[in-house]
């Protein structure tokens, strides 16, 4: 017959699993919420949020708690089942270290992309799983032997709130300096300098074998006939952005580092929203109105609104190719 002690072990929670598992729904919410202090406090989150999958995985491995009296099995193997506190948290470290870079290239692979959204959601969705294997294996144990560190932190802070002795405060005392430590590398990886954000743009076409290259770009075009390239916006500004794209053809006199333009018509112009971290491509198709030798076909792309006039030189970013627009005789004079 079970004690009563034994019955309230069996309805705990495991406070721990608990506690990760509400860390990684924080840490995911935090990735989607836009708000003005989501920065410093996702930055916060970083610091244990790093743990995350080490610590559950750890869990899941390891059900049962440190060796102690009940323990007498002369066999010194089996002592790995049964790992302390501070074993589990440096093997946390280690397998996080890990653990994070395959599960971001598990993301790639399943067809997602190594960007925030994606890894966010495999590092979150393994973290989840693992702790509901943990907590498995933890109650098909008996109570005596499971991992309960609930218990441990309690009396640790009773102890500490009662009668502090020298060695419990220095354990807290370092704790918070490595937490604090740690945090402030973190908060200094995570943060993006100013310099560091940047938009990209791009221009390319499909080969025959559907292969996306920079080279075969259209050359030689008609009056009126479209033409299309597979335009690429690519994100790193720490935020969405909704982009503004205009395509001009210009046609230009003089020597080509001296040259003027003479002549400017705006082919299209569209606005995009790609996320922070994410990549935007799509087909462009255009129709050239004038004709003419060496004109240049240029894709302007903006941050902010574009001017009145827009042009290469006030683009934050420019891609361009020449092309000869012809008419239907085939006729490129100007």
């Amino acid at each position: 017959m079970r004690s009563p002690t034994d019955a309230d072990a069996d309805s705990r929670a495991p406070v721990d699993l608990v506690v990760v598992a509400l860390l990684a729904v924080a840490v995911a919410a935090l990735t989607v919420a836009d708000a003005p202090w989501r920065g410093p406090v996702r930055a916060a989150l970083a610091v244990v949020g790093f743990f995350l999958p080490g610590y559950a995985l750890v869990a899941a491995l390891f059900p049962r708690g440190p060796v102690g009296d009940r323990e007498a099995s002369p066999v010194d193997i089996e002592r790995v089942h049964y790992l302390d506190g501070f074993t589990r948290a440096v093997l946390a470290g280690a397998l996080a270290l890990v653990v994070s870079p395959l599960l971001g290239i598990a993301a790639d692979l399943a067809g997602g992309s190594i960007t925030t959204g994606p890894v966010i959601g495999v590092l979150v969705g393994f973290t989840l799983v693992a702790c509901a294997v943990a907590a498995v294996r933890r109650r098909r144990l008996p109570p005596a032997d499971r991992y309960r560190p609930g218990a441990r932190w309690a009396a640790t802070l009773r102890r500490l709130v009662r009668n502090p002795d020298r060695e419990t405060v220095a354990g807290v005392v370092v704790a918070l300096a490595v937490v604090i430590a740690a945090g402030g590398v973190v908060s200094a990886a995570v943060s993006q300098p100013s310099g560091e954000q940047f938009s990209e743009l791009s221009i390319v076409t499909a080969s025959e074998s559907g292969q996306l290259t920079a080279a075969n770009y259209p050359e030689n075009l008609t009056l009126g006939e479209p033409a299309t390239v597979r335009l690429g916006v690519e994100n790193h500004e720490g935020q969405t952005v909704e982009y503004t794209v205009v395509v001009v053809l210009q046609r230009l006199d003089g020597p080509p580092r001296d040259a003027t333009v003479t002549e400017t018509a705006t082919l299209d112009r569209f606005a995009l929203t790609v996320a922070d971290g994410a990549t935007d491509r799509r087909d462009v198709t255009v129709q050239p109105t004038m004709t003419g030798k060496n004109l240049r076909l240029a894709y302007l792309l903006y941050v902010d609104a574009p001017p009145d006039q827009p042009t290469p030189e006030n683009a934050d970013r420019e891609a361009h190719v020449w092309v000869t627009v012809e008419d239907d005789t085939g006729d490129a004079t100007a």
